[in-house]
């Protein structure tokens, strides 16, 4: 497992530029006359026009919603590379550069930790209650007030807390202070040679019930794999 440890069918629109102004006549009884100034607009390789088979054009509403004369509301993104489908929370707590828990930022309301997928990552600037969007679809992490931004794999929900009361010789096992007991990944026994009594480690929750639960020790910034007996 990876070391946390951080010392460290659509259409196409596009437009045309003349340099000439081109004035179409619309009929004398709709009483308007449209001049398109420089660019003509087409749709699929198609450019509007007259004697293109296209007999629609672009016409300017004055009572837009917008107040510029565009029949089409304009679509202002909120804050860097905001979109529609991102979900919003704030920075909760910044355990080291590689690993960041933000409140808020699933459906379940729930608080999501998160790897960054560069190592060593960099969380260092980000501080809590910073705004942060998250893209699911890509890993996405925006800091909305910061203007950063990171590609991070949600390790899971942050379930508590606690202290090492016992580690097994050969790391097979993990007692904490909140009375869990714990068996160690075989994958991760390693992980754990360097872990002590007394360290504290979040306890991370999968989001998917047949992935494995971990352990985050702070002080190391490592994370293992755990199955809980009790």
């Amino acid at each position: 497992m990876r070391h946390l440890r951080s010392v460290g069918t659509a259409h196409h629109s596009s437009s045309i530029c003349h340099r000439q102004a081109a004035r179409w006549a619309v009929p004398a009884l709709l009483g308007l006359t449209l001049t398109v100034g420089g660019c003509i607009r087409f749709t699929d390789g198609v450019s509007a026009g007259p004697g293109n088979g296209d007999t629609t054009a672009d016409v300017t509403d004055p009572s837009s919603p917008d107040g510029n004369g565009d029949a089409v509301p304009d679509q202002t993104p909120v804050g860097p590379d905001a979109d529609a489908d991102d979900v919003m929370g704030r920075v909760a707590e910044v355990y080291c550069d590689d690993v960041i828990a933000i409140d808020d930022i699933l459906a379940t309301g729930q608080t999501g930790v998160f790897l960054s997928a560069s190592s060593p990552g960099d969380f260092s600037a980000w501080l809590a209650a910073d705004e942060v969007a998250f893209d699911a679809a890509t890993g996405r992490l925006t800091n909305r007030d910061r203007d950063l931004e990171l590609t991070a794999t949600l390790l899971g929900t942050r379930f508590g807390s606690a202290q090492i009361v016992s580690l097994a010789t050969n790391r097979t096992t993990i007692t904490l202070a909140d009375g869990s007991f714990w068996t160690i990944s075989t994958l991760d026994g390693n992980e754990a040679l360097d872990w002590a009594a007394g360290d504290t480690v979040v306890i991370v929750q999968p989001t998917d019930p047949t992935d494995t639960w971990r352990l985050l020790n702070l002080r190391r910034c490592e994370s293992i794999q755990v199955e809980r007996i009790s």
